[in-house]
């Protein structure tokens, strides 16, 4: 989800489209993994601050799965996961093809569903579907 002005979306579409192209074919360094990572550790040993979330977290579990997973089983399924696996979801995710979802002013007189709206650049690639 992003947000820009009419002037900058042509840039804002190829910046994020390089990116899913370059994250589909590389994958992320062993420094990206570790820092999501630990900011999954963070993200979910702070929400068991809470009691509201941790009783959420029981009766999920327990309604769910007929038991309670231990937060250490959590740690360890996030710290199992591998630098192909992430590349492999990547692919599968965001490697099909793409179509842009936009909302702003009709663009009046644009008869065919692929050309660019005005103002934005055909980018090879990605489907306009106005």
């Amino acid at each position: 989800q992003c947000a820009t002005s009419p002037a900058k979306a042509t840039q804002l579409v190829t910046v994020v489209t390089d990116l899913v192209d370059e994250l589909c074919n590389s994958g992320v360094t062993a420094e990206e993994l570790s820092r999501a990572k630990r900011s999954m550790y963070g993200s979910m040993l702070l929400g068991l601050e809470d009691s509201g979330a941790r009783g959420a977290r029981l009766g999920i579990s327990e309604t769910l799965r007929g038991s309670v997973t231990p937060i250490s089983d959590y740690l360890a399924a996030i710290d199992a996961v591998t630098q192909e696996q992430v590349l492999a979801v990547a692919q599968g995710v965001l490697g099909s093809p793409r179509v842009l979802a936009a909302v702003g002013p009709s663009a009046q007189g644009n008869e065919s569903p692929n050309e660019a709206p005005p103002g934005m650049q055909r980018l090879e690639g990605l489907e306009f579907l106005l």
